[in-house]
């Protein structure tokens, strides 16, 4: 839900605050993010699963930490890879669009999206992945990169 409306995950703090009440603007800091919140929100509306798992659960099996909340994320993002790249596949026709940018830390990243046509012959746009090129952006570089993430990533072949 929080990346279908563009919302971020994270707040001031990045972790579960371990405790329930039955308001949330009592709870010592509020400032938890998006992700905790609809956990709230979800004890709120009566989710009596989730009201017994966190009030009985150890607090290192609550899944609330800022590294369990980084790999719900990473396996939300290898689904969606993983079923775009299969959409790909079935393609007759596809393009890979490579560019780069610098981030606000100076990172050069280069933006991975492929172009391809759907089944029922829609042409579609999706980006996949921000690839680290900080080493080498030449001419050369960035082409051999998109090609290698392709072939090695992507396992497509062009031939």
């Amino acid at each position: 839900m929080c990346g279908l409306l563009e919302l971020p995950l994270r707040g001031h703090t990045d972790n579960f605050p371990g405790e329930t009440s039955d308001n949330i603007f009592d709870l010592p800091d509020p400032r938890f993010g998006c992700f905790n919140g609809l956990l709230y929100i979800m004890m709120d509306a009566g989710d009596t699963g989730l009201i017994e798992h966190l009030d009985q659960s150890p607090q290192n099996a609550i899944y609330g930490s800022s590294r369990m909340q980084n790999r719900i994320v990473d396996i939300i993002r290898e689904n969606l890879q993983n079923q775009i790249i299969q959409e790909t596949r079935r393609s007759p026709y596809y393009s890979i669009l490579a560019d780069t940018t610098q981030d606000e830390g100076k990172l050069d990243q280069m933006s991975l999206v492929l172009r391809y046509i759907t089944e029922d012959d829609e042409i579609v746009e999706q980006f996949l992945e921000y690839v680290d090129v900080s080493n080498s952006t030449t001419g050369i570089a960035i082409p051999n990169t998109a090609l290698h993430f392709a072939l090695e990533v992507l396992t497509i072949s062009f031939f």
